[in-house]
């Protein structure tokens, strides 16, 4: 055999290979987006010396039964703050343990501490797992926000029945996936008087963005990948799941934005872009962090950034 038949051989050889291995992740981070392992339930409010009452109810779509907890004020009727979780996580946040949060390199984000702080300042407060995560039921692919609206909804009609809630003083604080939940959400509902969005996000925007972080010069063709995937797997097209679509329909709501400067996954720009397009938006804080997972923590560490905000429209 020639020397350039062998040659040959060996490039088709070696690019057979590099398709398969990039078919695999690519694969991998379909499932990811559209049906994420759950993280379990690892802590309760009492382990902070907090009262709770588990709690159920219906999305607003009905499409699904929701779990979380309601961790009273200390006195009885009250305004109340509902935390929604981002992407892979629960209720509680993430552990920043296990095999995916070791091959994203996801971090810890520990939301029972805002929970605490948000008790503290004379909030109720509500935690819930969003659709297919946590304790939660399973319904349909990930959508970022889209079709998890329903499940905050939910959350807010649940709260409407309940005499000890201040009808007049609800607020959210929603990160990443949840972030985007709060803006879908608001679209369809007056009731929010404010909310806090850390790090909200265009989907294909920060897929683009994480496989560049991830695998360098192989991103492009692996977004191809990716996308592909994902509508194989039943998932809706990544760049219809876009906040900055909604953005401009969600009314006078008060919203406070966060974002990271150093988050390698989302950017300023786009957090900036979305927040120009919602109407209520009164701030955007660039807050210091090196990466995605810091930007999350930053205002958990920083309450008195939510809890200020909260209290001009909520008190």
């Amino acid at each position: 055999m020639s020397l350039f038949r062998r040659t040959i051989r060996f490039v088709l050889a070696g690019t057979a290979v590099l398709m398969a291995v990039l078919s695999a992740i690519a694969l991998f981070v379909a499932r990811l987006i559209t049906a994420p392992p759950r993280e379990k339930v690892w802590a309760t409010p009492s382990d902070l010396g907090l009262a709770f009452e588990p709690i159920e109810f219906p999305a607003r779509d009905d499409a699904v039964r929701l779990s979380g907890w309601f961790v009273p004020a200390k006195v009885g009727l009250a305004p109340t703050v509902v935390v929604v979780h981002g992407w892979l996580w629960n209720r509680l946040g993430s552990t920043g343990e296990g095999f995916v949060a070791n091959v994203t390199h996801g971090g810890k984000v520990d939301l029972l501490r805002l929970t605490q702080a948000l008790h503290r300042a004379g909030y109720h407060v509500v935690q819930y797992d969003g659709r297919n995560h946590g304790q939660s039921a399973s319904h349909g692919p990930v959508t970022f926000g889209y079709m998890e609206a329903n499940d905050l909804l939910g959350c807010l009609d649940y709260l409407a029945k309940r005499p000890d809630v201040d009808q007049h003083g609800l607020g959210v604080v929603g990160f990443s996936m949840g972030a985007n939940t709060a803006l879908y959400a608001l679209a369809r509902t007056t009731a929010v008087r404010a909310a806090v969005l850390v790090q909200p996000t265009s989907i294909a925007h920060f897929q683009q963005r994480f496989t560049r972080y991830m695998v360098g010069p192989l991103a492009r063709p692996l977004n191809a990948l990716i996308h592909f995937f994902v509508q194989r797997l039943g998932g809706v097209p990544l760049h219809a799941l876009d906040p900055l679509t909604i953005a401009p329909a969600t009314g006078h709501t008060p919203l406070l934005f966060i974002q990271g400067e150093g988050d390698p996954w989302g950017s300023v720009d786009n957090v900036a872009h979305i927040a120009m397009e919602a109407p209520g938006t009164v701030a955007t804080l660039w807050v210091d962090a090196k990466d995605r997972f810091a930007g999350y923590q930053y205002p958990i560490e920083h309450p008195e950034l939510i809890t200020s905000f909260l209290g001009d429209y909520l008190k």
